[in-house]
């Protein structure tokens, strides 16, 4: 499970943080979960994980007035060393 959230800064305020959305992301594989590095794309639509497994996916954030409302997967992909094994 992974739980998203989101921040607003109101202008000329200190940094500050609020909990605007959370999102529950379930998805029903067996690498799923343990998540190594999230990175969000630079206009927020896309996010790529590295699972504890060895695993890459790519998810598209469903948003709905600019909170993220759901995850939408794209890809998911095993990566092996130099060994061949994963």
């Amino acid at each position: 499970m992974v739980v998203l959230w989101g921040t607003t800064l109101p202008a000329r305020a200190e940094p500050s943080l609020r909990l605007v959305s959370t999102v529950t992301w379930e998805w029903d594989a067996a690498w799923f979960g343990g998540f190594s590095g999230l990175e969000l794309s630079q206009d927020g639509r896309l996010m790529t994980v590295l699972s504890d497994r060895g695993t890459l996916a790519e998810v598209t954030l469903l948003r709905e007035n600019d909170v993220i409302v759901g995850l939408a997967p794209l890809s998911n992909t095993l990566l092996f060393g130099q060994d061949d094994r994963p």
